[in-house]
């Protein structure tokens, strides 16, 4: 059997292994010059390690992505970074029981009512009756609406925009359930282990093609014929793991009410400032969620108070991120633009801040990054087989409840190989 599978994010990456392990031909199509997807890897001369363009890790219990990273002889490497919230001109840890006690701007009921719906939120183990309301309005009824309007709304906001009050409540649970103090990452970042991925696809005779975007896909009696690189191959079966844009813009031909579905399914792109800082910007603090919708960024990660800076010669990497939907003019303003309004943020949260501690600026954008789930998404989930005999679509709009990640998409991936190998 002949399998195209077009992008090799982690969801492509392991579907490739899988079918090739079970003797297929297998051929993974990628627009880019490296594998990876979102979490694919930037090189700088004197670094030792890639650093995601997105950012990225893992929590101690993504079984998925921990037992292919094991299995390819590639471990994470475990870490336990500090968590913390920008609220009213003051950075507060916000990792555990003990600092939500200790934050002062709630009362003790607030504190409590948050702390239970959280912890009721961990240990409760299935999600489908959550997803029949929306998180703003549970958290509302729940937390109350001091602690909801405080902390978790200006995150939801930040998040989806004007999709925030749609999204479901099983999509919040997701986020708290899965949620560790520990974090993982691998060596030479995400990047090394898609790397190691794709070194066990061509050991049993895949082929993974980096600078194939797929220009055309038409469908013959024997099968498809995949145009890249203005070479044309037949396939007896097609994956797509890329976006849902671009699977509807390949295939007009898809039936009208089917095309309908996956049409009405929305979605936010990422903005990703990544800046080479000379000193580091935060003290300890690896992860920053910002709660003051005055600024433009919903997050600050700063990757080397987890991985050591000596990976990245020494360096320090800061990375600004947010969300916005597709429309919004930020995603088309000009680097030198975003690294200004960047440092306007980062002078915000510290006016000693000095900008010529940034030696290089970074700017990257993600188109459909994260998905929007609103209530009842189950009832609207797209198949991973399509009406067309034989071609299938699996991506981050299918991960569902859980939220876009590599262990989810190392997950699909694996489901993905299952359903083509056994139809």
């Amino acid at each position: 059997m002949r399998v195209a599978i077009v992008g090799a994010g982690f969801t492509g990456l392991t579907s490739a292994l899988r079918l090739s392990q079970a003797g297929e031909s297998v051929s993974l199509f990628e627009a880019s010059d490296a594998p990876g997807g979102l979490a694919s890897g930037l090189s700088r001369p004197g670094w030792e390690w890639p650093v995601e363009r997105f950012y990225h890790h893992i929590f101690t219990n993504d079984a998925a992505i921990i037992r292919l990273a094991h299995e390819v002889s590639w471990p994470p490497l475990f870490f336990h970074p500090e968590t913390s919230v920008y609220f009213e001109d003051r950075i507060y840890p916000f990792d555990s029981v003990l600092d939500l006690l200790r934050f002062p701007h709630l009362s003790l009921a607030s504190k409590v009512r948050m702390g239970a719906t959280l912890g009721f939120l961990k240990a409760l183990p299935f999600w489908k009756p959550l997803e029949r309301f929306t998180a703003d309005r549970f958290l509302r009824f729940t937390m109350g609406s001091a602690g909801y309007t405080t902390i978790w709304e200006p995150l939801l906001i930040g998040k989806f925009g004007p999709f925030a009050p749609s999204v479901n409540a099983a999509w919040f649970w997701a986020r708290v359930f899965k949620r560790t103090a520990r974090l993982g990452y691998f060596r030479r970042g995400f990047q090394g282990l898609a790397d190691q991925i794709v070194d066990s696809i061509t050991k049993r005779g895949g082929r993974v093609l980096t600078n194939h975007p797929v220009e055309n896909v038409s469908v013959s009696k024997k099968g498809f014929v995949v145009r890249s690189a203005s070479r044309e191959q037949l396939f007896d079966r097609v994956l797509f793991t890329t976006s849902t844009s671009l699977f509807l813009r390949l295939f007009p031909a898809l039936p009208d009410r089917y095309r309908s579905g996956l049409q009405q399914l929305a979605s936010v792109d990422a903005l990703v400032l990544l800046l080479v800082l000379r000193k580091p910007f935060m003290e300890g603090v690896y992860w920053l969620n910002v709660l003051s919708r005055s600024l433009p960024f919903l997050v600050l990660i700063e990757h080397t108070n987890m991985i050591d800076s000596k990976y990245y010669g020494g360096n320090h990497l800061l990375y600004l991120g947010t969300y916005l939907p597709a429309t919004d003019p930020l995603l088309h303003r000009s680097p030198s633009f975003l690294r200004h309004l960047a440092i306007r943020q980062l002078l915000a949260i510290r006016n000693d801040f000095d900008p010529s501690n940034i030696t290089s600026c970074f700017v990257f954008r993600g188109p459909q990054a994260q998905p929007v789930v609103p209530v009842s998404y189950s009832s609207i989930l797209p198949t991973i087989s399509t009406p067309i005999p034989n071609l299938y679509l699996g991506n981050m709009n299918l991960v569902y409840p859980w939220d876009r990640g590599t262990n989810y998409a190392v997950e699909l991936g694996e489901k993905l190989a299952r359903v083509i190998l056994h139809p």
